[in-house]
């Protein structure tokens, strides 16, 4: 029933989501230029 906790948990999951995204693109940028 706490709105501020459920908006703190929506923000740390997406800024898991947006990390996890980076970190997927950051690796196939970096085998591109392997390659």
């Amino acid at each position: 029933m706490n709105n501020s906790y459920l908006q703190e948990g929506e923000l740390v999951l997406l800024v898991l989501v947006l990390t996890f995204v980076f970190t997927i693109y950051y690796a196939k940028r970096k085998a591109k230029k392997r390659k």
